[in-house]
């Protein structure tokens, strides 16, 4: 069964959302009956969306503002049950002053690269920049330089923190509960990247809108200013 994928007019910085989004409203009879599918769902749509960030991010420099249109075919193979991406049949329109062939040159680049990008880990990096009355250790959450979330961390002793809550914005809006990590030897800021790092799969994914309150929470609490919500994305 071949399917297809198109986000519509959007601004960039929704581009994982809205295609989660359409990703489960095409194959909602498939989690109905079987509830296995929304966890593939969500792998396969975490290896699209790592696939977009580095080419919105890395090649073709895309703004967060950026209105762009996306579309993308894929195969459901119930039997084995898998999807599939065409990626072949990736397009992207960018409705700023891109030229649809230098769109068109970084897609083909990017479909050599496609098994070497979403098979590499996503190396997170924390900042510690403050710690709060109640104790708890606010860091921010950096991917490639850029700020993309923030995570609140409490010490219990010297081999022992407790993740007590996070949210990340890109490559996939996530947001992470309670969670207890033991050091091993690790400091701090190593064994807190590690978790993020290694537990995309298992974060909860959300709306942008979703993921972006909870770090504006953690960030209150170190008396930081609130990341804006870009334009056009929904509550």
């Amino acid at each position: 069964m071949t399917s297809k994928i198109n986000t519509g007019l959007i601004p960039a910085a929704v581009y994982a959302t809205k295609t989660r989004r359409a990703l489960y409203a095409l194959l909602q009879p498939l989690v109905k009956k079987d509830r296995e599918w929304g966890r593939i769902i969500n792998d396969e749509i975490g290896k699209l969306n790592r696939a977009l960030y580095h080419l919105f991010t890395v090649d073709l420099k895309i703004d967060k503002t950026d209105v762009i249109r996306l579309r993308i075919e894929f195969d459901v193979d119930e039997e084995g049950r898998r999807i599939l991406w065409k990626w072949e049949t990736l397009d992207i329109e960018v409705y700023k002053q891109l030229p649809k062939e230098e769109v068109k040159k970084h897609i083909e680049h990017l479909i050599t690269m496609i098994s070497e990008i979403v098979a590499k880990p996503i190396n997170y990096v924390v900042e510690k920049i403050a710690t709060t009355m109640d104790g708890d250790d606010v860091y921010l959450v950096k991917l490639d330089h850029e700020e993309v979330g923030a995570a609140l961390v409490l010490g219990v002793d010297e081999n022992t923190i407790v993740l007590k809550k996070a949210g990340v914005l890109q490559p996939n809006p996530l947001i992470y509960e309670k969670t207890k990590i033991t050091l091993d030897g690790k400091t701090v800021e190593q064994a807190l990247q590690d978790e993020l790092s290694a537990v995309t799969k298992k974060g909860i994914h959300v709306e942008y809108s979703e993921a972006l309150k909870i770090i504006n929470m953690i960030r209150e609490k170190a008396l930081l200013k609130h990341i804006e919500k870009p334009e056009g994305v929904e509550e």
